[in-house]
């Protein structure tokens, strides 16, 4: 079940934490959607974890936020 969503609300996206998070940075990509991209080529094997927040916004504030583990893992091989 969802609730209506006014035209107004929107969502913040932030990486909070992780290794690898200077790899990796997150795009504001429209009012409701965030990319998660990889800035800087990463030599394998590696694993990369962030966390990315989303915080929920209204005009009077914010409604809430949620916190997503991502965890990438990078090939020794190319492909």
């Amino acid at each position: 079940m969802t609730a209506p969503r006014s035209q107004a609300d929107s969502q913040r996206f932030t990486l909070t934490r992780g290794k690898g998070h200077r790899s990796l940075e997150v795009r504001q990509a429209g009012r409701h959607r965030g990319e998660l991209l990889l800035t800087k080529s990463v030599s394998g094997p590696a694993e990369l974890q962030v966390d990315v927040e989303m915080a929920e916004m209204s005009p009077q504030g914010l409604l809430g936020r949620h916190v997503f583990t991502v965890t990438l893992f990078v090939s020794q091989y190319t492909f």
